[in-house]
This record gives structure tokens, sequence and C-alpha cells, in this order.
């Protein structure tokens, strides 16, 4: 297993204070337990910090004031940086064609593996602790080096949640109004933070990995030179560099179908401004939904439609939307479009809204790489979102 030949690799390179046998300890069955131990260290923080500013608060307005700025640095510093407040994930770099269920597939596997493991309830976890500080006199010596034994989240049986847990899923535009990413909505902050604890746990593995292949090298290539500048007899004793496999570890990264992407948290009250999930949702973008991109400058809404006549558009008078809706005009010259800073585009780009998502297939299917207007178009198919009609 990978775990046995990593400690096995780094005793004999660094001996039994190898940097890789601690960052091997999550794959173990008690990764929870050290978990839960270090989101409860985590949220003790402020607590802490309240507790040792309470008796300069009662001393003068001047105390009150420098505790009350102190608390605030802290808050931005690595204390809450630990610990995230808000439920939404940003998943970037994701492939071009991808959909949201290429997406999903990874999810719901990180998700299973964590609720198997156990989820933190981080809400109940600070109440907890804020009773343990207000009856912080009342507990023995011994009971405070004990960590505390924090609460565990299940999903509730009357909200069902899908195996994935993902509430809410809003796709993200470009300027050109091509999907960028997603941003995803969980139950709770305290799945967003073990789904960033496991992402984070297999890039710690990695990052060990690639430092043993490092030395692993290193280490062979001292034993060749060596071995070549005392000219001996005997074969060099190189070791034998490992092969890492995600199959062997539970903790695996985030992939959206065949690309490894990136995964932030953020905070969609702080962020609105710069979210373009609002031009998905202002666009109506779905699966019925195509984008027309290539087309001459001298193309028109009425001629696209005629373009695709064929096929069955959606009803302008039930969705409150356009048929056929022109996002891009090209213009002359592309560092013109910069100058102006208007989209950097020389061609046309419209969308598409079809009545079906098998109307949309079948135009990209027969339409794709047609030439119209002396031009080859090019078109894709928008993917699926999940939208809360509640929270939007």
């Amino acid at each position: 297993m990978i775990r046995s030949a990593l400690i096995t690799l780094n005793k004999r390179y660094f001996g039994k204070h190898s940097p890789v046998i601690a960052a091997s300890r999550f794959v173990t069955s008690n990764r929870s337990s050290n978990r839960s131990y270090n989101a409860g260290e985590a949220l003790g923080n402020r607590t802490a910090n309240d507790q040792a500013h309470y008796s300069r608060e009662s001393h003068s307005p001047r105390a009150a004031a420098a505790a009350a700025a102190q608390r605030q640095k802290q808050s931005r510093g690595k204390s809450n940086s630990r610990i995230v407040s808000s439920e939404w994930l940003s998943i970037t770099n994701i492939p071009p064609l991808s959909t949201l269920d290429d997406l999903l597939v990874d999810v719901e596997r990180i998700a299973q593996t964590e609720l198997s493991m156990g989820i933190v309830d981080l809400d109940a976890a600070q109440k907890m602790m804020d009773n343990q500080s207000a009856s912080s006199s009342s507990i023995s010596s011994e009971e405070d080096q004990q960590p505390p034994q924090l609460p565990i989240w299940q999903p509730d049986v009357s909200t069902p949640y899908p195996p994935h847990l993902v509430v809410e899923a809003r796709l993200s535009l470009s300027t050109l109004k091509r999907p960028t990413g997603w941003y995803l909505r969980f139950p709770n902050r305290s799945v967003v933070h073990a789904l960033l604890s496991h992402i984070g746990e297999a890039n710690k593995l990695e990052t060990q990995y690639n430092r043993l292949q490092f030395a692993t090298r290193a280490k062979n290539s001292k034993e060749l030179k060596r071995h070549k500048k005392e000219k001996l007899e005997e074969e060099p004793d190189l070791m034998e560099i490992f092969e890492f496999s995600w199959n062997d570890v539970p903790t695996k990264p985030l992939k959206c179908a065949w690309k490894r992407v990136t995964v932030t948290p953020f905070d969609i009250n702080i962020d609105r401004n710069r979210i373009e999930s609002q031009d998905a949702m202002k666009y109506g973008i779905s699966d019925n939904v195509v984008r027309v991109e290539n087309c001459s400058r001298d193309s028109t809404v009425d001629s696209v439609m005629h373009f695709f006549s064929r096929y069955d558009l959606s009803d302008e008078r039930n969705d409150n939307l356009k048929a056929v809706e022109q996002i891009v005009k090209g213009s002359e010259k592309r560092h013109d479009a910069i100058a102006r800073h208007v989209t950097p585009s020389t061609t046309n780009s419209f969308l598409v809204r079809f009545a079906s998502a098998a109307d949309a297939r079948a135009a990209v299917r027969e339409k794709q790489n047609v030439e119209f207007m002396g031009r080859r178009m090019r078109l894709a198919q928008y993917s699926r979102q999940i939208i809360d009609e509640e929270s939007s």
C-alpha cells in the first residue's frame, strides 16, 4: 500500500524524522478525529481571545477600543482562515465542454467519503465552545487537556438531500458568455469545510510524494556519482522510485471529467458584484440554450432565427426571453475593441433558445461547422443548472 511504502522509503532516507510519515497519517482510520480536534481548536481561538481581552476592556474606553481593533485584526488572520463562514464553493478551471453532471460525480464521491468519516457540525461546535468558555471556571485542569468531542452533522431526514449534497449550482460565464466554472451551494458551511479539508489533504499528500520522489532521485544520483568516482565493482545501492496512484488512497482531489479543478470558498453576500452566475440567470442559461459563435458581422437576429427555423424554438410569450439574442457584436479590428473596453472579438455571437434540450442537441449535431453567411459556425450547448428559486 502507498502509506507503508511511503513510510519505508522515508525511513531509509530521512530516518525517524521523516516529513512524509506525518503527512501519511490522514489516510488512517483516525483521520476524522484529528480533523474534529483541529476544527474545535480553530473555533476556540475566538473564545480564548475574547477571554484574554475581557479584563482589558473593563478598565478604560481606550483599552476597549484597542481590544476591539486587535480582535478585528485577528479575525482576518489565520484563526478565521481555517474555518469557512459560507455555504458556497467556487469551482474554476473546468474543461471547456464539460457539464454539471461531470462535476457532480466527483463531488458525490467526496461527500459520501466525508459522511462516512464524520462531518463536524461547526454551528453546534461553536455553541458548545461558547458554553464551555462561559463555564470555564468550573472546569478542571484535567478536562481542559482532553480534546472536545465535537458534534457530527448528519443530513436531516425531513429535508432529503441528493447524494452529492449540492443544493444549488450556478454557472459562471466569461465576457464571451463561455462557461468558466461553477458556484455550488451546500446545506451548510460544515459540508463546505469537510470538502475543503478533503481536497487540502489530497494536495498535501501529493506534495509530500513529490518531495519524496525528488529525494529519491537525488539519492540515486549521489550514489551513482560516488560509485563512478571510486570505481567500485559491486552494483550501486539504488533506491526504487515509488510510483504513486490515487487508486490506493481514499483522499483524492476534485475532478470535472478528466481535468483537475480549482476549489475556493467565497461569500456570496460579499462577492455578489463579481459573480458571473447572475449573468447566467439573466440570460436564462440551461441545457436548451446553444451558444452560436464565429458568425459574420453582417449577421442579425432575424438571419440566425431563419437559419434555425426547422427546429422548435422557445416561446417568447411564456419564457419572457427572446428565442435568439445577440450577446457579442464583433468589431473590425481586435485592438480597437480592446481600446474601447468591449469584448475583443471580430465575429458576432448569439444565444439560441430551443423548446427542449433534445432540439438543442439535434441542432448542435446537425449544424456544427456549417457555413453561414461566409463563415463556419461553432455551436456549443450549455449545461443544466440547479437554481433555488427561494434564494434567488
